[in-house]
């Protein structure tokens, strides 16, 4: 199926058939790169696929090659961005983003549906339609593709994982950008979709969420979280920048468990266009509600 918009005279909308829209993309984007581990020939195939992908719906995309340190010794990576500058060079800057790498040393089948792949997705369809909106003179927007989120070990180390979001915060900063918002999508293509936004999310960002999930009748989807979850969002954090995480951790078996998480139950049949129109809602009513006009 082609890439459906829901655009009236530039108002940007995302509808159902944005939603099986981007569960397309999610098929494909998991069937042609299952594996995409950082550094790796499949990782660097990931990203001239979603490069292509983009360019395809029409949006001018660019790949940011890089090289980091890691565990294992210096890693090429290779992020994937789209960016909407507005008419006034004054206005600051939204950034939507997602990583689509796959974590090391799980068994063959992994595919990361779910976990890298539903973002992923959810991104090139909000990409599609922001571009067929027309530009915003309130925000310049950024769409951004991370490589290197998942880290090599158990835990997140300075050389270890957010490789992506460090690179692009870097790059922000060098740049002198203004940013009012980078908002990071993970695992949100979850069939029960249970959206949090973590503690360590920047408070007044986790109260847009909020309040945009309410006007867009999501309160039941989403939540505000006690817990400390490392994600992309932190590099934008230590960078200076409002950012706010916006994860589905209960990705699982039953209510409220997470037992799927990194395991080959992360696979397409768990993901839903249902969830994913769900998920673009919440996207562009936090856009909305954080002063976006189209």
């Amino acid at each position: 199926m082609a890439a459906a918009t829901a655009i009236l005279a530039g108002v940007l909308a995302f509808s159902p058939a944005s939603g099986d829209a981007a569960m397309d993309i999610a098929r494909g984007f998991v069937r042609d790169c299952p594996r995409r581990d950082a550094g790796t020939p499949g990782g660097h195939s990931a990203a001239r696929w979603i490069f292509s992908k983009a360019n395809r719906l029409g949006c001018d995309a660019q790949i940011d090659r890089f090289t980091g340190e890691t565990p294992d010794g210096v890693k090429r990576f290779a992020n994937v961005r789209v960016e909407l500058p507005s008419p006034d060079p004054s206005a600051p800057w939204i950034i939507l983003s997602s990583h689509f790498d796959t974590k090391a040393g799980l068994p063959a089948q992994f595919t990361g549906a779910n976990d890298g792949a539903s973002s992923t997705a959810l991104l090139l369809e909000l990409a599609h339609l922001l571009r067929r909106a027309g530009r915003s003179k309130e925000f310049s927007i950024e769409i951004a593709w991370f490589d290197g989120e998942e880290c090599a070990g158990a835990r997140y180390a300075a050389n270890d994982g957010l490789h992506g979001s460090r690179h692009e915060a870097a790059r922000f900063k060098k740049l002198g950008r203004k940013v009012a918002a980078m908002l990071n999508f993970d695992m949100i293509g979850d069939r029960d979709l249970s959206i949090s936004v973590p503690l360590n999310s920047t408070e007044s960002l986790r109260k847009t969420v909020l309040a945009a999930a309410e006007k867009e009748g999501l309160s039941a989807t989403v939540s505000l979280s006690s817990e400390i979850v490392r994600d992309d969002h932190e590099s934008f954090l230590l960078a200076g920048f409002p950012a706010a995480d916006l994860i589905d951790f209960e990705f699982g078996s039953a209510p409220g468990l997470n037992d799927w998480w990194h395991t080959v139950h992360d696979n397409i049949d768990n993901v839903s266009a249902e969830s994913l129109a769900k998920a673009g809602r919440l996207a562009i009513a936090i856009l909305r509600e954080l002063g976006y006009k189209r």
